[in-house]
């Protein structure tokens, strides 16, 4: 499904069915600049800048889609783990994380088990410290 955003005042905005495949959203005149910047950017690094904002939209929905991080009580029950409110996500697929990772190329972030293995035999680990 395409939409069409529109804003006319403040944070309100109109959503409305366009063409297939587009996808236009309102700039503020006074974020013109930045915009066309960032395109030519893209355009130099040989990507566009649809390609980009879907994504940034694909990483925002993996991120958040699951809502609420916390630990479903039948998963606690199961794996007979105590409740953490402070439980943090792996920076790749939204996972519980077991630690902090700083790759070899400056990347930094926090790894699921499953991603700290994968890094770990590929040697890609600079840095590792399990939370």
């Amino acid at each position: 499904m395409v939409f069409h955003l529109t804003s006319q005042k403040g944070f309100k905005t109109k959503t409305t069915l366009t063409n297939p495949g587009q996808f236009n959203i309102y700039v503020p005149p006074n974020k013109k600049e930045v915009v066309k910047k960032g395109k030519d950017i893209l355009e130099r690094e040989g990507t566009s800048l649809s390609k980009f904002i879907v994504e940034k939209i694909e990483e925002y929905v993996r991120l958040h889609e699951p809502g609420n991080p916390q630990q479903r009580l039948d998963t606690i029950a199961k794996l007979g783990k105590p409740y953490r409110a402070d439980a943090q996500q792996c920076s790749i697929c939204g996972e519980t994380a077991i630690g902090k990772a700083k790759a070899t190329n400056g990347w930094q972030g926090l790894l699921c088990q499953r991603h700290y293995e994968q890094s770990r035999d590929a040697r890609l680990l600079r840095k590792w410290k399990q939370t």
